[in-house]
């Protein structure tokens, strides 16, 4: 069961468990979204025999886990259909980039409702199924802000670093149950989300210098080699995985010397990110794909159309716009 598996990330997870020939569930918001990766997956788990000569199956399920009565029935659904849960992943996401003056007590709760709430209410809606069968893997997808300051991200880091802290509590507290629970940590990926992102204060600049970071193979990864990660850590019940060298290497300069840590996250917001303008708080919120179809600024458009590659193979809603 993969909460979030209709794009991005979680989609990638699906093909790679598909590939593993286990029996795949998605589950999203938007039906057209589901029924886009639904068809792709389909097309793959065709392609697959298991061990008994069939094919995988791909179920999607469309729900809300922000709400707890969509999770529990989102749970219900999925062990009708395919019979047990053995693994949850959690990878639903939502991002606001912006100054903290510009990010509202408002963006902070749609945060840790799109962050928090969309892997606690999973959770715990499949626990009663796997405590009763004395196995289960959970894993939850944070990342490498769950475990060091990025500036500009405030809403984001918040709600990371507190899903990074339930996932460990999970982890400590289920194993009695046969239950491992594992947290992947992946630093920026490059699968064109951040043209589905928001983006307050000076909207246009934000969004330059966010695009440049998630595009540039210094400080982004290629999401297959999450997707690896997350298929891994449900095979092994790892507590912890972080994705590459780079992100293992900032969250532990975090843990280890957060004066450092922090030094050096300052100098970034000081010399690389957009000013925090006047009035920060008031001024309205642009989506990536607002921004990108309205501006003629070159390096944007050029970032942008890098991007459309990413979005089109992670099944971005924004994709067939781009041009």
């Amino acid at each position: 069961m993969i909460v979030g598996g209709s794009r991005g990330l979680g989609f990638a997870a699906a093909r790679r468990f598909l590939r593993e020939g286990a029996d795949v569930a998605i589950c999203a918001r938007y039906e057209a979204e589901l029924a886009r990766a639904a068809a792709e997956l389909r097309g793959l788990a065709e392609s697959i025999e298991d061990a008994s000569g069939g094919h995988p199956r791909v179920v999607t399920l469309r729900a809300d886990v922000t709400q707890a009565h969509a999770a529990n029935a989102l749970i219900e659904s999925a062990i009708r259909q395919l019979g047990c849960v053995d693994v949850l992943v959690n990878c639903a996401v939502d991002i606001t980039i912006g100054p903290l003056e510009a990010l509202t007590a408002e963006d902070y709760e749609q945060a840790f409702r799109g962050i928090f709430f969309a892997v606690y209410h999973p959770t715990m809606a499949v626990l009663p199924h796997m405590k009763a069968r004395s196995f289960g893997r959970i894993v939850n997808v944070t990342s490498v802000a769950g475990k060091a300051p990025i500036p500009h991200n405030g809403t984001y880091v918040t709600g990371k670093f507190a899903t990074t802290g339930f996932s460990a509590v999970c982890a400590a507290e289920l194993r009695k149950y046969g239950i491992r629970v594992s947290t992947v940590l992946p630093p920026p990926l490059r699968n064109g989300a951040w043209l589905n992102a928001s983006y307050k204060g000076l909207a246009d600049q934000e969004l330059c210098w966010f695009a440049r970071a998630l595009q540039s193979p210094l400080t982004s990864a290629d999401p297959e080699r999450a997707a690896r990660a997350i298929v891994e850590a449900a095979r092994w019940g790892d507590v912890e995985r972080m994705v590459t060298p780079t992100s293992f290497l900032q969250a532990r300069l975090h843990a280890l010397w957060p004066s450092l840590s922090v030094a050096l996250a300052a100098f970034l917001d000081a010399r690389w990110m957009p000013a925090s303008p006047p009035g920060a708080s008031a001024l309205p919120a642009f989506s990536g794909e607002e921004l990108v179809m309205a501006s003629n600024h070159p390096t944007l458009r050029r970032i942008s159309r890098a991007a459309r590659s990413d979005a089109e193979r992670y099944l971005q809603p924004i994709a067939a716009k781009l041009s």
